[in-house]
């Protein structure tokens, strides 16, 4: 019984110390990127995409996306010399489909690319006037 009694103190105490959510939760979402954080994160990405995805490889098409961050891949890309194709356009085994979802953790801002062979990943310490690596990158292949 005095088992009992102090595994039920136990959980008590630890569900008070609870936030409701598993893992690490997303900030509000009151932090906004600027252009030239975006533009900064988008540069290192392409990057490290260039590195593991040959330039010569076939387009790249991005799911339709009007933001911030996906413009200023866009542009990334092409300036690192892969060949991105209009989504909406686009057809055939033979393109790379890319999308990217990236979030405000705790002041920092992940982003993750994914396509058919993995994902990269990396986070940053945004500021109005660009962005600096705050974490080493995570790749993982496909399976």
């Amino acid at each position: 019984m005095m088992r009992a009694r102090a595994w039920l103190g136990l959980l008590i105490g630890l569900s008070s110390c609870s936030t409701g959510s598993p893992g690490i939760a997303p900030d509000a979402g009151s932090e906004a990127l600027s252009s030239a954080a975006a533009s900064a994160i988008a540069t290192d990405m392409a990057a490290r995409l260039s590195e593991t995805m040959p330039l010569s490889s076939n387009p790249i098409v991005f799911a339709d996306d009007d933001s911030l961050m996906a413009g200023a891949l866009r542009g990334a890309l092409q300036h690192a010399g892969f060949t991105l194709a209009e989504d909406g356009r686009a057809e055939g085994p033979a393109l790379q489909r890319i999308t990217h979802d990236g979030r405000f953790v705790e002041g920092r801002y992940f982003l993750r690319l994914r396509s058919a062979r993995g994902d990269i990943a990396r986070c940053y310490q945004p500021s109005e006037t660009g962005a600096t690596p705050a974490c080493p990158w995570t790749m993982t292949a496909a399976e």
